[in-house]
């Protein structure tokens, strides 16, 4: 298995670490560019490990949503100019993007919870829109990163480092042992 996520986990921790001793504008989008870049290979690993989960589906012989698999792979079917079909890339929103890969895995489990109600998510959807205003920027201002922000920043990376590594993990060990 690729170690993309555990790299960039651990880069978001040292841009954080960096923060922490010296808090410039630098380090602040340092530090907000490392979590977005951790949170899009993780969304990335969970549809890659769907996409796994899937196959082996097809292979037992259970069925599988064909729909559901092309979205896993960022692709839609489209039909050509020969009549026939063919997948093409999907762009989708980031947030969308990333709750469909969090629904996948939690799905899998399966899980109960409704994350996307809680704040953790609110603050991970702010997060996102500061991340688009650092990463497009139009003014001056669109570059600046103040104490709220980074407390956003910060509140959305507790809320899914707990869903990740505490109820997703709990949640997984808990169904393999119903069903050994």
């Amino acid at each position: 298995m690729d170690t993309a996520v555990e790299i960039l986990a651990a880069d978001a921790e040292a841009a954080r670490a960096s923060l922490n001793s010296a808090s410039t504008q630098t380090n602040r989008r340092t530090y907000v560019r490392a979590l977005f870049a951790w949170y899009e290979a993780l969304a990335f690993t969970y549809r890659s490990h769907a996409v796994e989960i899937n196959e082996v589906k097809a292979r037992r012989g259970f069925p599988v949503d064909e729909d559901l698999s092309f979205l896993l792979r960022d692709e839609l079917p489209k039909i050509g100019t020969n009549g026939r079909v063919h997948s093409a890339k999907h762009k989708v929103q980031f947030t969308d993007h990333f709750a469909f890969s969090l629904r996948v895995m939690f799905d899998l489990v399966p899980f109960n919870e409704e994350i996307f109600k809680e704040e953790g998510w609110s603050h991970f959807k702010n997060s996102v829109k500061l991340r688009d205003r650092i990463t497009h920027p139009k003014v001056t201002a669109d570059v600046e990163i103040s104490d709220h922000d980074l407390s956003e920043c910060d509140m959305a990376y507790s809320w899914l480092t707990n869903l990740v590594t505490q109820r997703l993990l709990a949640e997984q060990r808990d169904f393999m042992e119903r069903h050994r």
